[in-house]
């Protein structure tokens, strides 16, 4: 059994501490400082291999790493030599992720001077980040020049290809990659990009003859085939995929849609949530919403709709989708347009018309003729005589009596005396009595308990006997003296 490190003899406890002491032959006992030190100096005596610490330049490569490109720079600063190019790289590098672009250019160049081939495909890097394509190219064109077979050189020339949208560039560099034994993978994502999926397919299966277990590959292969409408081969390409990687998302997604295309939708369902519950990613989202309405379950699908909204707002196919599912309202009627002078017309306060109630014509009963004698005819006039004028007899008229009201005797009150005003002297101003001290608040009794007040025991007064009955000399009882009677005042 080999014998523990200083580091794990350092930070053991004290069983284990005690457990190597007892291995290693040494005495356990004691202190667990001292029982270490004994453990330390048998390790050093036995001359056991020399750790590895990082230097300095590897602890700039990290802080570079992590993004610290200040602190990076001033310790590669300090490892720079006259005749090593790589401390030169690691200071161009600091720079660049300082966007400090000038000085990584020259550190660039200098580690060019001192014969780095690698130093040309950052400096390449550099210029691509500037913005300068035309010139990154020239610099990789330089490397593959010094190096025809120098692979990170034709990777970084397919991928500046890519980038400026040069696609028969960038597949015939990833082609000579495939020729130095490298890149098929990439040569495939290159054709099924620019639309070549048979092409990308063969370059999969060469890939997949290689490295059978590479779960990327399959899933591609199985991308390209259901592009082509194989769908079952597909199928078959997405099931060894997921056999291999179970928790990939994408992987998982790509099974569920070749499984609804195939018409088990069920499985397919269950398949992509499985992968929403991995990464709630937009498409996977999107065809669990689509799935769902060709399901005819609108609600589902109008909630995978709303969850899509809330990862990626504003998405156009999930707007879409939402409102296909969206429960249907009854159309309104639309009014036809009405003419300006009707509108303004309708603005103005309309006034009322009071409509008058018909009138009712009323019936008048008809009068009854009354017989009147012949006397009453004589003197008074009927109604159509009364329209007619009338005649004046002959003669001077007749005088009527006319007789006064008998005198009614009125009684007079008699009058009573009046008394005379007798004048009474003036009052005097009565006069003003001197305040009297104002009176103080009565206490009041301090506040007892609520019990009533006990009632005192009243004694019963004793009855008076009545005196003895005087008796004369006689021997006949003396009558009693009437009590004297109280005048009333």
């Amino acid at each position: 059994m080999s014998p523990p490190t200083p580091a794990e003899v350092e930070h053991a406890e004290w069983p284990a501490l005690k457990a190597y002491a007892v291995k290693l032959g040494l005495n356990p006992k004691g202190r667990s400082a001292v029982v270490r030190r004994r453990i330390l100096d048998h390790l050093r005596s036995q001359g056991g291999a020399v750790e590895w610490r990082a230097g300095r330049g590897e602890q700039a490569a990290l802080l570079t790493r992590l993004g610290l490109a200040d602190v990076a720079a001033s310790l590669w600063e300090s490892t720079i030599s006259l005749d090593a190019p790589a401390p030169w790289v690691g200071l161009g590098t600091a720079y660049l992720r300082a966007k400090r672009l000038p000085e990584a250019m020259k550190c660039y160049d200098r580690a060019i001077g001192l014969g780095d081939p690698v130093a040309r495909l950052h400096k390449a890097h550099a210029h691509m980040q500037a913005g300068k394509s035309d010139a990154a190219l020239a610099e990789v064109e330089e490397a593959i020049n010094s190096n025809a077979g120098d692979v990170r050189a034709w990777v970084r020339r397919a991928a500046l290809a890519e980038a400026s949208g040069r696609t028969d560039e960038a597949v015939a560099s990833w082609a000579r990659l495939v020729e130095l034994g490298r890149g098929r993978l990439g040569l495939a994502r290159v054709l099924m990009r620019a639309g070549h999926f048979e092409d990308a397919g063969k370059a999969l299966e060469a890939h997949l003859g290689e490295r059978p277990g590479d779960a990327l590959a399959w899933n591609n292969l199985g991308a390209c085939l259901a592009r082509r409408g194989l769908w079952e081969k597909a199928l078959d390409a997405f099931r060894r995929a997921s056999a291999l990687d179970t928790h990939d998302a994408g992987i998982l997604n790509n099974l569920g849609v070749a499984l609804a295309a195939t018409g088990r939708r069920e499985e397919g369902l269950r398949r992509l949530e499985a992968a929403r519950r991995i990464a709630e990613d937009p498409r996977i989202l999107l065809n669990e919403a689509a799935l769902m309405e060709r399901q005819r379950t609108p609600a589902a699908a109008r909630e995978a709709y709303e969850r899509v909204l809330e990862v990626a707002p504003a998405h156009p196919e999930a707007v879409a989708g939402k409102r296909r599912v969206a429960p249907k309202r009854r159309a309104r009627k639309v009014a036809a347009p009405r003419p300006v002078a009707r509108r303004v017309a309708e603005r103005r306060p309309a006034t009322k018309v009071v409509r008058k109630p018909a009138k009712v014509p009323v019936k008048v009963p008809a009068r009854r003729q009354v017989r009147t004698p012949a006397r009453r005819l004589a003197k008074k006039p009927t109604m159509k005589a009364a329209r007619e004028p009338v005649r004046k007899p002959a003669g001077p008229p007749a005088k009527k009596v006319v007789r006064k009201p008998a005198k009614v005797p009125v009684k007079i009150p008699a009058r009573r005396p009046v008394r005379k005003a007798v004048k009474r002297p003036a009052k005097r101003p009565a006069r003003k009595s001197a305040k009297a001290p104002a009176k103080r608040p009565a206490k009041r009794p301090a506040m007892r308990s609520a019990k009533p007040p006990a009632k005192k025991a009243v004694r019963a007064r004793p009855k008076r006997k009545a005196p003895p009955a005087r008796r004369r000399k006689g021997g006949k009882k003396a009558a009693r003296p009437k009590p004297k009677k109280r005048r009333r005042r």
